[in-house]
């Protein structure tokens, strides 16, 4: 299929079991869209067609999309029911290589995926719970929280996690069957959903979110016969953020978190801490490179990224934690406490002099003592220095 109305069609970029999903374009204003259409076998049926009309005008009818996928059309031509939405090229499924993409299209499910760090699971978890709170707040219940049904969007160097696919959502009032619907991916189901759709309510998309959580911040799902607790598995975890994904998780819908904004309350006391034990870590750092001294007499040391055995994830996670967040540094000119909120040249307020804190987290200037005459000079660069005082030049090499 190369048209379909007046979108153009690029490329297929899934398959499931209603129909299929296609990059394509809206010439008229230029813009790329995902193109959801109904399988030609499932448009015969009068009430799966209904189904996909309503998933397409629930998505259409909430007031906030900033973690909702927004639908922009819905539509019939020739038989064919769609219906355009956001392009967004990335799943949380693929992220965490929850699955793979078959050359067809087609879903291929892995029983383990890639553990991510603590601090996105749990900004993701509370991009979702924004999200969940925009549906629950219209009377709607999303039914299929998923790692395939969450979309991430780069926002700068950041992921902004957004639901979508609400196949099975249920409106407060209405009467689907589990036969009439399906009951969306088991493992993340409720167990009242399991039982009865017209059971499942807010609370079941807490324990589906509990479980995702579960899977993100471990690499696996909560299986077997004895399921190991998130931070049995992940001491990175922490106990505070595993007894919220115990709760979420509980069998009984009355012992979980009654709301998403109930659960979004703790999960923010969580990311708070988060960024305290970031900052603390990067004026951890600091410390730990104003201590380090060249193997030259008299003179300190300039580390450089090198000397700090941190992945690249890690150095972005401080230096993203602390621009967010803040931190209080030593001036190397005075001593003196300077609060700083992000990279750049910092003046110090008591002494009037500047220092440099670089862009990958760590601090770009230092106070050295000349060989020569013992005064303290200031460099922000290895290489070739003059000092002040004396005149004379010394050299700071970066083999070190």
């Amino acid at each position: 299929m190369k048209q379909l109305g007046r979108y153009e069609i690029i490329e297929k970029i899934g398959i499931g079991g209603m129909g299929t999903v296609y990059r394509a374009n809206q010439p008229t204003l230029n813009k790329i869209v995902a193109l959801k259409v109904l399988a030609d076998f499932c448009a015969k049926d009068e009430d799966t067609v209904e189904r996909f009309m309503r998933e397409a005008r629930i998505m259409a009818s909430l007031p906030d999309y900033r973690h909702v996928v927004q639908v922009f059309d819905l539509d019939e031509i020739d038989g064919k029911y769609f219906y355009t939405m956001e392009y967004m090229p990335l799943s949380l499924s693929e992220h965490i290589g929850d699955s793979e993409i078959n050359q067809d299209r087609t879903r291929k499910v892995n029983r383990k995926s890639k553990m991510m760090p603590v601090e996105q699971a749990i900004q993701f978890t509370l991009h979702i719970l924004e999200g969940l709170k925009v549906i629950h707040k219209a009377g709607v219940t999303h039914r299929d929280i998923s790692p395939q049904n969450i979309m991430l969007v780069k926002n700068g160097d950041e992921l902004t996690a957004k639901i979508t696919d609400f196949g099975i959502a249920g409106l407060e009032g209405s009467h689907l069957t589990k036969s009439a619907t399906g009951i969306g991916k088991e493992v993340y189901a409720s167990p009242e959903q399991l039982e009865s759709l017209s059971d499942a309510d807010a609370r079941s998309d807490i324990y589906s979110l509990g479980i995702l959580m579960y899977r993100m911040t471990t690499g696996r799902l909560p299986t077997g016969i004895r399921v190991k607790e998130p931070v049995e598995l992940n001491p990175e975890v922490g106990e505070a953020l595993n007894e919220i994904i115990i709760r979420a998780t509980e069998q009984e819908p009355d012992d979980r978190y009654q709301s998403a904004a109930e659960m979004m309350e703790e999960m923010s006391n969580i990311e708070k801490e988060v960024h305290r034990t970031a900052v603390q870590k990067f004026v951890q750092t600091i410390d730990a490179i104003r201590e380090t001294k060249l193997s030259t007499p008299g003179v300190s040391k300039i580390v450089n990224q090198r000397n700090i055995e941190k992945s690249d994830l890690e150095i972005e996670t401080l230096r993203n934690k602390f621009v967010l967040a803040g931190a209080t540094v030593e001036c190397p000119h005075c001593a003196a406490d300077v609060y700083v909120m992000e990279t750049g040249k910092v003046d110090c307020p008591e002494c009037g002099k500047s220092f440099l804190i670089k862009e990958n987290g760590y601090l770009g200037g230092a106070t050295v003592e000349c060989p020569h005459c013992a005064e303290d000079v200031y460099v922000e660069e290895t290489g070739k220095v003059d000092c002040p005082e004396c005149g004379k030049s010394f050299l700071i090499k970066n083999d070190i």
